[in-house]
């Protein structure tokens, strides 16, 4: 069960480097931002913003096929949902297990367990845990050994079933769990909408949506720009130390696309667009 249990886990670490991005050390490496000085914390800040910026630059290049460039931007995306599926199919998973483990004919255990004890009706051993058996013990009388074969009881067994339908309970609130967060995430992550308000949140916190043309600009920066895996890193990032972070880094890279991409928004100058793929979706 353990192993089980972990597996997910192990999955995860194994795979999410693939992306391009060691995950666990930049959510360490924004944690310690929020530690420093502030002009440590603006320079780790930039630090991050351009390391993410190189990173999503790497996700899309122009010699990929229709299939990769696709699902480009979306393999954390694919991989977070996949372990998702994994946790809550590892803990649905795990009450048939159980069931097998227990040798009981039941199908659900622990509702089983309260019925028959509402309903004062006897309650089945489980093949695991006897309650009663016979013991094999010898006596010296003299010279000889007299050997007797009784009925005894294991008192611990009752102890060790009740543990385990606790256990059986556990997997059912587990599995729960497990299926709401998958839910959650889904929602958050395949609809767009989401990912643009996300982005346009953060954005607003800084003063940097000024008219119509920056909600459209936003509307790149998360679709065309960050894509589905750069806002799941913000999330990840937001969850794991603090909202305050993520705007600090969601300005410096909505700078960063506005350098590279998109128009000075305060005043509303064109500037030149550095690349002409970029432009022309943008225009779009």
């Amino acid at each position: 069960m353990a192993f089980l249990f972990k597996l997910p886990n192990v999955v995860w670490r194994i795979f999410n480097g693939g992306s391009g991005m060691n995950l666990d050390q930049m959510v360490l490496f924004a944690e310690q931002t929020q530690l420093g000085s502030p002009k440590d914390r603006e320079k780790s800040i930039k630090t991050l913003a351009h390391f993410m910026d190189k990173w999503l630059d790497s996700n899309v290049e122009k010699n990929l096929n229709f299939i990769n460039r696709t699902l480009a931007g979306m393999y954390l995306i694919i991989l977070f949902l996949f372990v998702k599926v994994l946790y809550v199919s590892n803990a649905f998973g795990q009450l048939f297990l159980l069931n097998a483990f227990l040798s009981t004919k039941y199908s659900f255990y622990g509702f089983d367990f309260f019925d028959n004890w509402k309903s004062n009706r006897p309650w089945r051993d489980s093949p695991r845990f006897p309650r009663v058996t016979l013991c094999d013990f010898q006596i010296r009388q003299l010279q000889n050994v007299q050997r007797f074969t009784i009925q005894c009881v294991l008192p611990i067994n009752l102890f060790n079933e009740k543990i385990f339908i606790f256990i059986w309970f556990w997997l059912i609130f587990i599995t729960f769990l497990a299926g709401c967060n998958l839910l959650m995430w889904i929602y958050l992550i395949l609809l767009n909408t989401n990912k643009i308000r996300y982005c346009k949140k953060y954005l607003k916190m800084n003063h940097e949506i000024y008219n119509k043309f920056d909600k459209v600009l936003c509307r790149k920066f998360a679709g065309h720009y960050m894509r589905d895996d750069g806002v799941l890193v913000l999330r990840v990032i937001s969850n794991n130390s603090s909202d305050m972070v993520v705007t600090d880094l969601v300005k410096e890279l909505w700078s960063t696309f506005k350098n590279k991409y998109g128009q000075n928004t305060k005043t509303g100058e064109d500037v030149v667009l550095l690349n002409p793929d970029v432009k022309a979706n943008l225009e779009r």
